[in-house]
């Protein structure tokens, strides 16, 4: 970018000469491309409503050609994706990216690379089943997921602090090429999801919460709800205001569980102790007879075939991670703008705040293989 900038202020005149001296069939290239109207008829098109006028303007087309035709020569980057403009001819703002799509700008200010994903951040490790049902109902989506495993778990904490942790990791996730956020943490969820989103008002969030909400309604029979979720969830009371909003006859019973998010980030997801555990937190929960039982945190898939056992069959399990993967996709269906610039690969990244001895380990368990953690 620095180079661009050194570029834009030198005279036009000596740098096509200098362009043209020392690359040969450059201006061949630059003809070709001219003549088909390729860079300059989307470009004045763009600026047909702007204060500089396209006649004004074409002697920049003409330098940013020659210049990414010097770029081509050496493989850099294809003079037919990338076009650079600029309106006051003195530093470098915006990169406008065209494939034969509607113009996409991308501020150059906050992002360093053109790559919106959808971002994905929890407290831990619990986040990554999220992460797992994502990548079943969008398969072909880039993410970019945190991990705070250096603060786990965001349940014991304040809420100041639990909002505070959420607007450090969505800055994080943005400045990583996120263009959506996903609060895979229903304490961050129950929490902070309204100072995100004060905070970021430009950015679709998505909670944990909702999703299972709408889901819990359209299940239970006897009207009867359990959920279990750390103390900061449970003490919100946001599962049981959010169900009664939509059916208030519906009878929502809390339990919080302190104790599974340590042993699910330990990755004593079998041992006898998780299970004595479990039995102590859903026995209460088992005598108000619910017929539905939301697992009011993401680590708490994990341990799904441990309480659906110890509930018995009859009771539904509302897994929050799967739920909120569906709304996802439905809202990149009805939201064609946001879905069309969203990238498609495989070049996933996952970050940690702590390399943790079981991260990997468990996260290969969830993920079905193993993955390269960065550290953030």
């Amino acid at each position: 970018i620095n180079h661009i900038s050194s570029v834009l202020s030198i005279n036009i005149t000596v740098l096509l000469g200098y362009i043209s001296d020392y690359i040969p069939g450059t201006q061949k290239s630059l003809s070709a491309v001219l003549s088909n109207g390729y860079l300059l008829s989307p470009l004045e098109h763009l600026l047909e409503n702007t204060e500089i006028a396209t006649a004004r303007a074409r002697p920049f087309f003409l330098l940013t050609a020659f210049f990414f035709c010097f770029l081509e020569q050496y493989s850099v980057f294809s003079v037919h994706s990338v076009v650079i403009f600029h309106k006051t001819f003195k530093s470098l703002q915006t990169i406008i990216l065209t494939n034969a799509e509607p113009f996409r700008i991308l501020d150059l200010k906050n992002n360093h690379e053109e790559r919106p994903m959808i971002g994905i951040f929890d407290s831990g490790i619990g986040g990554l089943t999220v992460v797992k049902t994502v990548f079943q109902q969008l398969p072909d989506y880039e993410i970019v997921y945190f991990g705070d495993t250096a603060r786990t778990p965001y349940g014991t904490k304040s809420p100041a602090t639990i909002i505070n942790y959420a607007i450090q990791d969505t800055d994080f996730l943005l400045s990583k090429g996120a263009k959506i956020i996903v609060i895979a943490c229903n304490t961050a969820s129950s929490v902070a999801t309204e100072a995100l989103r004060d905070r970021f008002p430009g950015v679709p969030i998505f909670e944990v919460v909702t999703p299972a909400v709408v889901k819990v309604t359209q299940v239970t029979k006897n009207h009867n709800v359990g959920v279990i979720g750390t103390r900061a969830t449970v003490n919100s009371n946001i599962y049981d205001k959010k169900i009664k909003d939509l059916y208030p006859d519906i009878k929502v019973f809390s339990n919080a569980c302190p104790l599974l998010v340590p042993l699910v980030e330990e990755g004593w997801l079998k041992r006898r102790e998780t299970k004595m555990i479990l039995k102590k937190y859903l026995y209460p929960l088992k005598r108000k007879q619910i017929d539905t039982l939301v697992l009011g945190c993401t680590h708490y898939p994990l341990l799904k075939d441990i309480i659906q056992a110890k509930m018995g069959k009859r009771v539904k399990i509302v897994d929050s991670s799967a739920e909120l993967a569906v709304y996802i996709k439905n809202y990149l269906t009805e939201h064609p703008e946001i879905d069309v610039i969203l990238k498609r690969g495989n070049n996933n990244q996952f970050y940690v705040s702590d390399l943790t001895p079981t991260f990997a380990e468990i996260a290969k368990k969830i993920l079905g293989r193993p993955i390269h953690l960065l550290l953030a």
